[in-house]
């Protein structure tokens, strides 16, 4: 009986991430076009101005 009141409880933790919206990740790891992992990231700057 106490682990299934410790079950319950663990499900209804996760039950409002049901409700989240679907939202697709980005790999930036990956080349848009190819979906390929050959890609070389560089690191943009922008200075105030």
């Amino acid at each position: 009986m106490l682990n299934l009141s410790k079950g319950m409880m663990a499900i209804g933790g996760f039950l409002p991430l049901a409700f989240l919206p679907d939202k697709e990740v980005t790999d930036f790891n990956r080349c848009p076009s190819w979906g390929t992992r050959n890609v070389k990231l560089t690191e943009v700057v922008h200075k105030k101005r």
